[in-house]
């Protein structure tokens, strides 16, 4: 069984690497509820909210129109819960209630929702279509705001849009662009001033194609690309200020970093191991060492983290379904969260 777990906090955004000759899915990564208490996982159209602390589901929640995975997030005061189906539409719950609150469809003629963030405010949304559009709306009031339309992927071209993070304070939006793994003059990644809808940073090409999450400090955006690598991005700068290459990565056997997470007090960011070695990597960012190596129930590739309130634990997704949680010091699995699907 697949097991997918997917969730949102505020800073962090979406991103997953997906075939372009198929309707485009991103999913925001594994994180906890910006308090700490809650979990989402999903499987075969179905959505889990678990309670951490009790190891239980509180709720399970059906997505319309689809059955596999969905894609669900938490809004970053954790009050929403979204999920994109696979009918193309974006479903928003309330977390408290349970009820279904919004049904978002994308605005252009034909398309689809591939994916969405919340701004850490929850006043804006963002959505994706597969037409490589990026759509900002006033949640509350369910009007769209503003199409933004830097560059317009055309049908010879290979590259996608892989991803999409919104910076701590929401002034700034990031898109990843992925070359899947070929050369492309397109730039990594695109950097929009929220309020003026303006482009105000480009990554070079060839660095995006994977997870992208801006630092706590909203000083560093980090960029994983189609090779296994991570660029941090000084933003002041505007420039490169390191690039975390993977130690297995000797020429081949890499793929697309599909996740990058900052912990919360910036001290450390972890990436899944795109060299295949069933692990997740744990970098200090400042230094650019890897600091631990958690492997042995990790899932191949595992594109699904999200680190503790306090730093000290990582949540990934299990080899053998559902997540583990991690004592990150220790590198040993201290719980693990599975639940089977009912539907």
């Amino acid at each position: 069984m697949v097991f997918a777990v997917l969730a949102i906090a505020a800073g962090v955004g979406t991103f997953l690497l997906v075939n372009r000759s198929a309707p485009v899915r991103f999913g925001p990564p594994i994180t906890l509820s910006p308090d700490g208490k809650l979990l989402a996982s999903a499987d075969n159209g179905q959505v889990f909210v678990w309670d951490v602390a009790g190891h239980r589901v509180l709720a399970t929640l059906t997505v319309p129109g689809s059955s596999t995975a969905a894609q669900p997030a938490f809004s970053p005061d954790g009050a929403l819960l979204g999920a994109v189906s696979d009918d193309g539409n974006l479903y928003v719950w309330n977390v408290a209630t349970r009820r279904r609150t919004a049904v978002f469809a994308d605005p252009g003629s034909g398309g689809e929702i591939s994916g969405f963030a919340f701004s850490p405010d929850r006043h804006t949304l963002a959505t994706f279509d597969s037409g490589d559009y990026v759509y900002l709306w006033d949640i509350s009031h369910r009007r769209l705001l503003a199409r933004l339309a830097p560059f317009r992927v055309n049908s010879s071209d290979n590259n996608v849009l892989s991803g999409a993070a919104f910076s701590a304070n929401g002034k700034l939006l990031a898109i990843s662009l992925s070359p899947f793994g070929q050369s492309s003059s397109m730039p990594g990644a695109v950097i929009w001033a929220v309020a003026t809808h303006r482009i105000v940073g480009k990554l070079p090409p060839d660095t995006g194609g994977g997870g992208l999450a801006f630092s706590p400090d909203g000083a560093t955006l980090a960029l994983g690309d189609d090779f296994g690598n991570v660029t941090l991005w000084d933003l002041a700068g505007k420039t490169v200020a390191r690039t975390l290459k993977d130690s297995a990565n000797t020429g081949g056997g890499c793929y697309g970093l599909q996740e990058v997470v900052y912990s919360p007090d910036g001290t450390m960011l972890a990436t899944d191991d795109g060299c295949a070695n069933d692990s997740v990597l744990v970098w200090d960012p400042r230094s650019g060492q890897q600091t631990a190596v958690l492997s042995g129930q990790t899932r191949l590739g595992a594109d699904d983290l999200a680190f503790s309130r306090d730093s000290k634990m990582l949540f990934a997704g299990s080899s053998v379904g559902g997540v583990d949680r991690w004592d990150i010091g220790a590198a040993t699995v201290t719980a693990t969260f599975a639940e089977r699907s009912t539907g």
